[in-house]
Formats: structure tokens, C-alpha cells, sequence
């Protein structure tokens, strides 16, 4: 099916100028309103044919005899939508005066964002509809919602000197096993015997994502319980101290059921569980995993060996790290608000970067990015705007960067440099492990970048 662009509002508005200054002004704007529910209901019976493109074309000369028609905004975007052309759908939305506060609109939005397969983006716009309507509703479609947008696979994670990768459902380990975090008996306790190759993990479940914080371990099984290996010196097990030899096997945490993403920082556990709730345990605070009150809902939390990230249902990114103080064995938690208008975060040592609902990046303290002179730059210098429409991205502390656009294909990001790794990519998850980045594919492969490197190559054993 030919797809088509439709003129938006910026360009229809002096249309209406141009009639406004005649002297028939009010005449012609009856008979425009006339001309424009003409259009709509022409452009409804297309729909209703799924003949899109028409529909589009009736919808557009609807806004362009009267832009304040709403219902034919809202008709164009379902058209786009029937198109599977989801950006451009709910560009035409968002671009109305005070669209997070109709009701009508914003659940147009979330059904568009539905049927794009962008569960995220779903979750955030029925948020604002609690917001503008505390409809109990509303609570029950965003709970459901938010467990869609927790699917993105979690293959692969490195600490601070071992790996872990999910292969067959197979969980396989490689490295230093100081501590116990390969979750064998291979190397236990030894120092400088890191392993090179892939090794059967010995976990008795089944794998469905694997995370690393420091020298400590987590998977979670296809039934969501949360288990872990490794240092728990801090209690970052979740499980209470363990003893502080090293010890192979894998231990299941307390309160870890329903957990879709672990995360962690030396010393600390912060894990998601699949009604929004963030949880946390360890560094001597919480020896057991606890909720964290501070964020009702999260879509998604990342580390680095210092501090978290967090992104909430409403678009707020936090920044949380630890107030320490040597020979203080009880240290706070700082949380910071770093950001907001986000749908995506991504954390690498010192820097983290976010995605806003208006495709620009951002990053923590205003930290450029090295981009292509093509690039814009918001009006405040706040964030830049890549020169493609960015569906998912990760980058590294290094500021190399991998970028999925709406149109499939695959980008990287090297000094300034922006080249094509891949057209019609297949991947489904993009996320940095430190300087790592690693993106997912459709067919279970998961496939890395480092810094230096011109091509993605796949891990295995």
C-alpha cells in the first residue's frame, strides 16, 4: 500500500489566515464548518471501508478548510494509524493545544500507541488519563498495560568481572568467581582465574533474563521469581547476610516474586516487579528486599556501578545514588528528579541519557552529545534531535551510540559519526552493559558492539 504525507497543522494555518481577513469571515466559516463534517463523515465511511489512504486525504481537507476540528485530527491519526504509520499518527495529536488534557485525544493516543506494539508510550498517556479523570479504570488498564511494556529481553550482563548470557534457555557464566557469582564450582574463591569460555550457569530454572551488579549475579525464571549469586556482603542479595565465603549455587530472593528487571550498584539490589513497584535491598540498610515509596510507577530502571536510573509512568527520570561516608555502615539513598517528558533511558558510568516524547536526546547536567551538524538543537540547548525518528537507542560513557529508528533501520554513533550498521533491522531490545552495547534480535541472537569496532558481533558459546 502507497503511503502518503498529509499536510499538518503548521501548514494548514494560513489557510484559515487567508479567510480570516476577508470581509465574509463569518459567512465563509459557517460554510467552511459545512465543508469540513462533509469531509469527516466521508473520511469515517473510508475507515470503515479500511480504504486508509482516502480516509487521510478527507481527513486533511477537513483541517485544512477548519484546523480546530478535532474529530478530523483524530480521524487522520487513526487513518495514519490503519497505514501503520504510529509516529506520524500521533504526531498529528500531540501537536494540539493542550492535548494531555482531552480525554478524547489522549485515548486515541494510547489505542494508537497499542497498536503500534509501543506499550511504553501506552502506559504513559493512561497516567494522564488518571490524572484528568481518576477513573478506577483506567488503574486496571495501566497495571495491564505496564506488564506488556516489561517484555523487552534481557540476555546478556557483565560485572565487574564476570558475564552471564542466556543461550537455549540455558543459563552460561564466564570470569572471576571470587565470590561465587558464575554460580558454580569452577574457580570458587580463586583470584586471576578468570574463565574465558562460556560455561553451563548450573541454574536449575529456566532463564529469562540475566542481570549484574558489581560481582553478584540475578536471573530471573520464566515464572518471574528473582535468584541470585555472588558478593552479599551488603545484603544486596535481598536474602539477609550470607556468609561471606564464597559459595557456589543460586539462592532465591524473599519477596522476589513477579519481578520483569533487576538492577545493581555495588553493594545494592533494585528490582522491578510487574505491577510498576520498584523494590531494593542491601548496603546495610534493607537486608531484605523492601518497596521503594518513592515512585508509584516505574517503566524501567538502569545501573551503572554507582547509581540507578529511573524512569516513571509519567515521564520523570530519577537519579538515585548513595550518600556514603567511610566507616558509616548505614548510608542514605539520594533521589534526585534529572529529567522529565522521557520514554527511555540509558545509563553508562557517569552519564545518563534520555529520549523525550519530542525525539530529543538528553543527558544528565546538560553533557553534549558529539553529533552530526545536521542535528537540532532544542531551542533552550536542553537536547538535541537526531535527524531520524528514534524508536529505541542505548549508549555508552564513551558517548558511542546504537539507534533504531521508526523505519527499522539500525544506526551507530561513533565520533561523530553516523553510519548505517543495518536496513530492515529485526532487533527488538538495544541496552548498554558499561561500555558494551548490545542489541537483540526477533531470532533470540544477541549480538555486541564495542568501542573500536565497525560491526555487531554475536555472543555465544
Amino acid at each position: 500500500m502507497k503511503k502518503i504525507k498529509v499536510n499538518k497543522l503548521p501548514i494548514v494555518i494560513p489557510v484559515l489566515a487567508a479567510v480570516a481577513v476577508t470581509g465574509g469571515y463569518l459567512l465563509l466559516q459557517g460554510a467552511g464548518e459545512n465543508a469540513a463534517w462533509r469531509q469527516i463523515s466521508l473520511g469515517e465511511r473510508y475507515l470503515q471501508d479500511l480504504d486508509y489512504e482516502s480516509a487521510a486525504l478527507a481527513f486533511a481537507k477537513a483541517i485544512d478548510v477548519d484546523p480546530s476540528a478535532q474529530s478530523a485530527r483524530i480521524g487522520l491519526a487513526r487513518a495514519y494509524a490503519g497505514m501503520e504509520e504510529y509516529t506520524q499518527a500521533a504526531g498529528v495529536l500531540t501537536e494540539i493545544d493542550d492535548a494531555m488534557e482531552s480525554e478524547e485525544i489522549l485515548i486515541a493516543l494510547k489505542d494508537i500507541a497499542k497498536e503500534g506494539g509501543n506499550s511504553s508510550d501506552a502506559a504513559r498517556y493512561i497516567w494522564n488519563l488518571i490524572e484528568i479523570t481518576d477513573d478506577d479504570a483506567y488503574y486496571d488498564e495501566l497495571e495491564e498495560t505496564i506488564k506488556l511494556s516489561y517484555e523487552t529481553p534481557h540476555s546478556y550482563s557483565a560485572g565487574t568481572d564476570q558475564e552471564a548470557l542466556i543461550l537455549n534457555q540455558s543459563l552460561l557464566t564466564r570470569g572471576e568467581n571470587t565470590f561465587g557469582q558464575l554460580g558454580t564450582q569452577r574457580g570458587l574463591g580463586m583470584v586471576d582465574a578468570a574463565t574465558a569460555d562460556f560455561a553451563d550457569g548450573n541454574f536449575a530454572g529456566v532463564p529469562a533474563k540475566v542481570f549484574c551488579g558489581g560481582r553478584t549475579t540475578y536471573v530471573i525464571d520464566d515464572g518471574g521469581m528473582l535468584w541470585v549469586s555472588g558478593e552479599n556482603r551488603w545484603g544486596q542479595s535481598g536474602s539477609g547476610y550470607q556468609s561471606l565465603n564464597p559459595q557456589e549455587g543460586w539462592y532465591q530472593v524473599e519477596n522476589g516474586e513477579n519481578i520483569v528487571k533487576a538492577a545493581g550498584m555495588t553493594g545494592m539490589l533494585f528490582a522491578l516487579k510487574s505491577d510498576g513497584s520498584l523494590w531494593m535491598s542491601g548496603y546495610g540498610e534493607n537486608l531484605l528486599l523492601e518497596r521503594a515509596s518513592q515512585v508509584p510507577y516505574v517503566l524501567d530502571l538502569a545501573a551503572s556501578s554507582n547509581r540507578i536510573a529511573v524512569l516513571s509512568v509519567d515521564g520523570a527520570v530519577y537519579e538515585i545514588t548513595r550518600n556514603y561516608e567511610e566507616g558509616n555502615r548505614q548510608n542514605s539513598l539520594n533521589w534526585r528528579r534529572v529529567g522529565q517528558d522521557a520514554v527511555q533511558i540509558s545509563l553508562s558510568g557517569n552519564n545518563l541519557w534520555w529520549l523525550d516524547n519530542d525525539g530529543y536526546i538528553h543527558s544528565q547536567d546538560g553533557m553534549g552529545i558529539n553529533a552530526p551538524s545536521d542535528w537540532l538543537w532544542s531551542e533552550n540547548g536542553a537536547g538535541i534531535k537526531p535527524s531520524m525518528d528514534v524508536k529505541l537507542f542505548a549508549g555508552t560513557d564513551t558517548q558511542n551510540f546504537l539507534f533504531l529508528d521508526t523505519d527499522n533501520t539500525l544506526w551507530s554513533l561513533q565520533n561523530g559519526v553516523l553510519e548505517i550498521v543495518e536496513e530492515n533491522s529485526t532487533v527488538t531490545a538495544l541496552y548498554n552493559e558499561e561500555e558494551r552495547l548490545i542489541a537483540e534480535y526477533e531470532d533470540g541472537s544477541v549480538r555486541m558492539w564495542e568501542e573500536g569496532e565497525t560491526a555487531l558481533r554475536e555472543i555465544n558459546a
